[in-house]
C-alpha cells in the first residue's frame, strides 16, 4: 500500500461528502488514468477512485461520472433482480474533482493471478470465473436477440486500409475484414448492456469469488463486444515479458472464459474473430502512426496478435 502525508484534494472532497466518520487509509493502486485509494466509514471499508485524462493529472470529470452511473444501474438492475450486485456498490460522486467513492471489493486483478500461474488448471478456474460473471452481468440487462452491426464500419475499414496501404499487416487485416463481413453478419446473437472495458485487469479474485470493476456500460449491443476485448487482452498478454512462458495457461483460460460464457460460443467464432481483428486493427493502426516510446513498446504485441487473429477469420470463413 502507497502512503503519503495528506489525502489529494479530490479524495478529500469525497471523505466529506462520505460523512464525519470518514477516514483515508493511502494510495493503494495507481494507472495511466486512475489513482485508487483505500478509506472507511466507521467499519464500512471504502475505495475512492481519481480519474485522469491519459498519463496527466488532469481531472477526468466525463468517466467519474460514468462509471459512478454505470455501478448505480448495475446495482438497481441486481436490486431487481435479488441477485447480490457484481460490482462496487456506488457511494458518493464529486464530479468536479473527477472522483467518486464505492464500497472496497477485496481481490487481485486476474491478470495477476493468470501471469503467476504455470497450472492450466488454474487458468481454466480463472477463466471460467471471468465467463461466469459476465454472463450473469450481461443477464441483468438482456435485450432481443440482433444481427452484429459489422456492415456499418466498413468505410471506415476501407478509409484505414487507404491511410496505411503501406503496412502489411494493416492491408491485410482489411483485406479479410472486407471479404468476411457478410458471413460474419449472418448469425443473430444474444445483446445487453456493454461493460465497455472487459478484460482481466477489472476482475478482481477474492477466493472464490469474483467482481467487476470500471463498468462504462454507455453502450447497448451484441454481447461480443465485451467478449471480443476480453480475448483480445488475453492474447496480448502472451506477447508481454512475463506472458511469453504462459501461452498455455492463458490459451486455456480463454477457452473456458468462452465455455462458461455460453454453450453455443463455438457457433460464434466468425463473428467473434471479426470483431476481434477489427478492434485490433484500429489499435495496431493508431499505435504504428504514433512513433513515442510507448507505442513502439506496444507495436510489436499488436502485430503479433493481429496476425494470429486474422488467420483465425480467414480460416473460420473458409469453414462457414
Amino acid at each position: 500500500m502507497r502512503t503519503a502525508r495528506v489525502p489529494p484534494p479530490s479524495v478529500v472532497a469525497c471523505l466529506s461528502a462520505l460523512g464525519s466518520d470518514a477516514g483515508w487509509r493511502g494510495e493503494v493502486a495507481r494507472r495511466d488514468n486512475s489513482r485508487v485509494h483505500r478509506a472507511h466509514r466507521g467499519d464500512l471499508e471504502i475505495a475512492i477512485k481519481e480519474c485522469f485524462t491519459p498519463r496527466t493529472d488532469l481531472a477526468d470529470r466525463a468517466l467519474a461520472e460514468r462509471e459512478f452511473a454505470a455501478l448505480r444501474r448495475i446495482c438497481e438492475g441486481a436490486r431487481s433482480a435479488s441477485v447480490a450486485p457484481p460490482t462496487p456498490a456506488p457511494l458518493a460522486l464529486c464530479a468536479e474533482h473527477g472522483a467518486y467513492a464505492m464500497t472496497w471489493i477485496d481481490g487481485r486483478p486476474a491478470t495477476d493471478v493468470l501471469l503467476s500461474t504455470q497450472s492450466p488448471a488454474d487458468a481454466e478456474r480463472i477463466g471460467y470465473a471471468a465467463g461466469a460473471w459476465l454472463k450473469g452481468f450481461h443477464a441483468l440487462q438482456r435485450l432481443p436477440p440482433r444481427p452484429p452491426d459489422y456492415r456499418g464500419k466498413i468505410a471506415f475499414v476501407r478509409a484505414l486500409g487507404a491511410s496505411h496501404a503501406s503496412s502489411r499487416p494493416v492491408r491485410r487485416a482489411t483485406r479479410v475484414l472486407i471479404e468476411t463481413v457478410d458471413a460474419a453478419c449472418a448469425a443473430t446473437l444474444p445483446a445487453s448492456w456493454i461493460h465497455g472495458d472487459m478484460k482481466s485487469d477489472n476482475l478482481l479474485i477474492h477466493g472464490s469469488a469474483m467482481a467487476g470493476i470500471d463498468a462504462h456500460i454507455v453502450d447497448e449491443n451484441v454481447v461480443l463486444y465485451d467478449l471480443a476485448p476480453f480475448l483480445n487482452h488475453l492474447g496480448l498478454l502472451r506477447w508481454s515479458p512475463r506472458g511469453m512462458t504462459r501461452g498455455r495457461v492463458l490459451k486455456k483460460a480463454g477457452c473456458a472464459f468462452l465455455d462458461a460464457y455460453s454453450n453455443e460460443a463455438c457457433a460464434w467464432a466468425l463473428p467473434l474473430a471479426w470483431l476481434r481483428a477489427y478492434l485490433l486493427v484500429q489499435a495496431y493502426a493508431a499505435t504504428h502512426s504514433r512513433r513515442g516510446m510507448h507505442e513502439r513498446l506496444r507495436e510489436g504485441p499488436l502485430r503479433l496478435e493481429l496476425a494470429s487473429v486474422v488467420q483465425s477469420l480467414a480460416s473460420a470463413a473458409h469453414r462457414s
